[in-house]
């Protein structure tokens, strides 16, 4: 037998390992957080990435499946990858190395699998070990393996750059499945538009008089979109009081030669069938089968097989003006976004039959679906997130008749603040924004259902009716995607009782783009706020602070200010870790940081540079001042550590102090020298700070 191979890391610089794995991250960023959209793109630059640095033995990514509470190979590369154990390896949450990484969400590294128990073997050619778990928002996503066919091959570093790039890449899947979510939206919105297109050819029928080639139309539409077999509907004459057939369509294949003139010839009353109980309580409905209705009708000479029904009333203005059915051959055969589209078009043949208002209501419906293809143009033209508010604004004012909007966002703490308006006094909405508890946008986040307000002058809420009184009337729907509330869209008319139900339909089609465009927002600002930030302690981390550092000594050195730069490092973490774990010294350096966080000030700038290592950037601040604070965090920060232990640790930290510009002319050197202030302090024993030297007599 072969000697094992026993891994001996090579001699590197740590500044050169330190760049190395720096670039790497970088490389990782611009890679996987800016440059891809798909899960796929993703996996494959990770793998392309990590191999640069671990090109040894195999690498693994296994995605998460929360339903089934297991973790499956998405992807692999390196030794051994085509073999069908490596392929179709699965392994259930909280087995194995890899299930034990994922089921308490940490790295595990075993220097030896072989004498680890919970190792479950794939690859006889693995001797070492390490899983990092890919979490985004407390969510586990999956777990990325590094394998080595050496014993003890992965080091701290590892460990620490591994753990870097797993927050990097899980941002990327974030990332990349927001993206498939919005092009789902995209397609479901191409979807309504094939069948606006529908409403739009039934409005070019009534707009040209044809009734009778309208309202053929209509079931026409319903048949070819929804793929129904019979489709008919039915005109209400109120002074004969019942229902007569005015246009149909039907597979000829499904029905009997003279299955029309049967049904010309019954004419339900109210109550009277399926079609009499929509027509007397105007109510819907979606049915998955037909003939186990008690209220169905049965027609003479046609049989009776299972089908799904859809019925719906033709209302306008609160009066009856017919019904539009179809049938479909199988139960449950019709969808939601089926009835949906029936809803719709029945309103919009309820344009063609309203007598009296046709011309004008037929000519309001072609200004809204011309508007609506203009939505879309101007959407696909937008660039910004505020572009995309305002088309959807002024979509919703042109769609729905009303005279002026609002957009409100709504915050995390519940509050509303404005994102876009139209023919509104903006600073007046901005000092005085929608009650987060008491107003009808609140109403409308609590109930998730829209609303509409016929005369808001009887609402005691509305305290604005000296300042807005041409606002009467409003309708107002939910910014929701996903089930999370980003706000509401909210339109006004001076006329009381202007808006209804279908100006609702047409606001939920527009807020639908908007709150897909402000859930897009939200998490990139939430990628940004991660990609800067410290994980465990929420301060700034090292990448950003170094960055912000030069920015902040350019402009002390514009306008003659000083800035002066505190070092703090924990003298004890490593007693802490030793004695009680690692899990407790990341509390104590949560602690720490809490205090750090008290003792400075709004404007200071705090970060986590190393595992104990914090920075404060004071500007406007001279060195004795910066002196002063480090040593409030030290007194603050010294004191017995240890939960329940008997003989707990002293805890203390040190800090060094350097100032611009009087013991530093740069950025480079003002780090320079807290850094060897900080040294200092060390040297004189710890649990004290110390100020580099004044060169220039500033002070």
């Amino acid at each position: 037998m072969a000697a094992e191979r026993r891994y001996t890391p090579p001699a590197r610089s740590p500044e050169n390992d330190r760049g190395a794995e720096l670039a790497m991250l970088m490389k990782a960023a611009e890679s996987l957080l800016l440059a891809t959209t798909h899960e796929r793109e993703v996996l494959d630059a990770a793998m392309a990435i990590l191999g640069e640095r671990f090109g040894y033995g195999t690498r693994a990514m296994l995605l998460f499946d929360a339903q089934r509470e297991e973790l499956s190979v998405a992807i692999a590369a390196g030794v051994g990858v085509d073999r069908p154990e490596m392929k179709n390896f699965h392994i259930r949450l909280g087995e194995g190395l890899t299930g034990t990484s994922a089921l308490y969400r940490r790295i595990v590294n075993v220097p030896d699998v072989r004498q680890d128990s919970r190792y479950v073997p794939v690859l006889p050619e693995t001797l070492s070990e390490i899983d990092v778990p890919l979490v985004a928002r407390d969510d586990l996503l999956g777990v990325l393996t590094v394998q080595s066919p050496e014993i003890g091959h992965f080091t701290d570093r590892d460990e620490a750059l591994l753990t870097a790039f797993s927050q990097l890449m899980a941002l990327a899947l974030v990332n990349a499945r927001a993206n498939q979510s919005r092009r789902r939206d995209i397609e479901t919105i191409s979807q309504r538009l094939s069948e606006l297109q529908a409403v739009h050819e039934v409005a070019e029928r009534g707009a040209s008089l044809d009734l009778e080639g309208t309202l053929q139309a209509a079931v026409d539409a319903v048949q070819r979109l929804t793929a129904a077999d019979s489709t008919a509907l039915y005109v209400w004459h109120s002074e004969e009081e019942q229902l007569e057939l005015a246009a149909i369509t039907f597979d000829r294949r499904l029905y009997p030669g003279d299955y029309e003139s049967r049904l010309r010839a019954m004419k339900p009353r109210l109550g009277e069938g399926l079609v009499g109980w929509v027509a007397m309580n105007r109510q819907a409905l979606l049915l998955a089968d037909v003939t186990r209705d008690p209220r169905m009708a049965q027609l003479p000479g046609v049989p009776l097989e299972a089908r799904s029904g859809i019925i719906v009333p033709i209302v306008a203005e609160d009066r009856l003006l017919g019904i539009l059915r179809a049938w479909k051959l199988g139960t449950e055969s019709f969808s939601q976004d089926h009835y949906r589209f029936v809803l719709t078009l029945a309103s919009q043949t309820a344009l063609a039959l309203s007598a009296a208002e046709a011309h004008r209501d037929q000519g309001a419906q072609l200004r809204q679906l011309g508007a609506m293809y203009e939505v879309s143009l101007r959407l696909s033209r937008s660039t910004t997130i505020d572009e995309v508010l305002d088309v959807v604004l002024r979509a919703s004012v042109q769609m729905t008749g009303a005279e002026r909007g609002v957009l409100w966002r709504l915050e995390p703490d519940g509050g509303f603040t404005l994102a876009a308006f139209h023919e509104v006094p903006a600073d007046l909405l901005r000092e005085r924004p929608a009650d987060s508890r008491d107003s009808v946008s609140a109403d409308i986040v609590a109930t998730g259902q829209p609303r509409i307000v016929a005369d808001i002058w009887q609402d005691p809420r509305w305290t604005l009716r000296e300042e807005l009184p041409m606002v009467r009337s409003m309708a107002g729907v939910a910014l929701r995607s996903e089930g999370v509330f980003y706000g509401t869209l909210v339109v006004a008319h001076s006329r009381v009782g202007f808006f209804r139900h279908e100006h609702v339909r047409h606001l939920e089609v527009l807020a639908a783009q908007a709150a897909t465009t402000l859930a897009r927002a939200q998490a990139f600002e939430e990628a940004h706020r991660l990609a800067i930030t410290d994980e465990l302690t929420g301060f700034y981390n090292a990448r950003y602070f170094t960055s912000r550092v030069q920015q902040e000594v350019q402009r002390a050195a514009r306008y003659g200010h000083p800035l002066s730069l505190v070092m703090i490092d924990s003298d004890s973490l490593k007693n802490v870790n030793d004695r009680f774990g690692h899990e407790e010294g990341n509390r104590y350096l949560v602690e720490l940081a809490q205090i750090i966080r008290e003792k400075v000030r709004i404007t200071d700038i705090v970060a986590r540079f190393g595992g104990d290592e914090f920075l404060v950037l004071m500007p406007e601040t001279e060195l004795a001042a910066a002196l002063s604070t480090a040593d409030r965090i030290r007194l603050a920060a010294a004191r017995a550590f240890g939960p329940g232990a008997e003989e707990p640790i002293d805890v203390h930290v040190s800090g060094g102090i350097a100032s611009y510009p009087a013991t530093a002319r740069d950025h480079e050197e003002l780090f320079r020298q807290a850094d060897h202030a900080l040294y200092v302090a060390k040297r004189r024993g710890k649990n004290t700070v110390a100020a580099a030297p004044i060169t220039n007599g500033a002070e």
